[in-house]
């Protein structure tokens, strides 16, 4: 996992250098780039799920699968909320990246601003991999999830208070190196929360809740920056975390921390 990441990260650096140095054939350099970049996510993802999913798998049709999945995580608290919060917080950072080209046009900011500002999250999240181990010995998973969640707020109350390339710079770094312990956080709670085999089903069902939110926070990003500045986006942005950070506080239960024997009822 750690290696996609680094993948992908330094996609972005020559990017940047590219961009930097007025390379010529940099329209190459940004295809080149993409792949591995998108390569490097599939990856993460691979090693993710195949660090959780249990050899014995069930040779069923993946559709009845996806919904005993779907099934598990609805009806475990912890699961069910983190799940729902972290898709929408996935719906508002594609807000605050369409925010960022937005603002880099509007401002006539130089295009390797854009690229350091996005490249920022993979710092983070890179910088975050090394403190993971700790954070999970020292917090509960609710205090740890919660503390996330705040942090996220915070971090688009920066945005909402300046789009200058070095805030949106910070902040989004600062979102990146939170995702990542979150990622990893909700992971090792779903490992220790399921039977085994029931893991790769709750992995995937979770995965289409926030992943499936992907697309649709690229809409609403769309939409709102047509109809209002993007000052009055990030602020918008900036109080629906507000609200989703008080909502999580108020519903958000304890993690599970015994499996339940294989073949039982959630």
């Amino acid at each position: 996992m750690l290696a996609a990441q680094v993948a992908g990260l330094l996609a972005t650096a020559a990017v940047l250098l590219a961009a930097a140095v007025d390379l010529r054939g940099t329209a190459i350099v940004l295809v080149v780039a993409a792949v591995i970049e998108g390569s490097a996510f599939v990856l993460f993802s691979i090693a993710e799920v195949g660090a959780v999913f249990s050899p014995r798998s069930s040779s069923s049709p993946s559709g009845p699968r996806l919904t005993e999945g779907l099934v598990w995580l609805w009806r475990i608290p912890y699961l069910r909320v983190t799940s729902l919060v972290t898709g929408f917080t996935n719906v508002l950072f594609q807000c605050v990246i369409l925010l960022v080209l937005v603002v880099a046009t509007r401002d006539n900011r130089p295009a390797w601003t854009v690229g350091l500002v996005l490249a920022a999250a993979g710092v983070g999240g890179l910088l975050a991999s090394l403190v993971i181990p700790s954070l999970e010995r020292r917090f509960p998973p609710r205090g740890l999830f919660l503390t996330c969640v705040w942090s996220w707020t915070a971090l688009l109350a920066m945005i909402a208070l300046s789009t200058h390339p070095v805030v949106l710079a910070i902040a989004w770094g600062g979102v990146g190196a939170v995702g990542t312990i979150v990622a990893v956080t909700l992971t090792v709670t779903r490992a220790r929360a399921v039977p085994d085999n029931m893991l790769g089903r709750i992995v995937s069902a979770a995965a289409v809740l926030t992943d499936g939110a992907v697309p649709l926070g690229a809409l609403v990003g769309g939409y709102l920056l047509a109809a209002t500045t993007a000052e009055t986006t990030a602020r918008i942005l900036a109080v629906a975390m507000l609200v989703a950070a008080l909502l999580s506080t108020r519903f958000l239960r304890s993690a599970p921390t015994a499996v339940r024997p294989t073949g039982a009822e959630p």
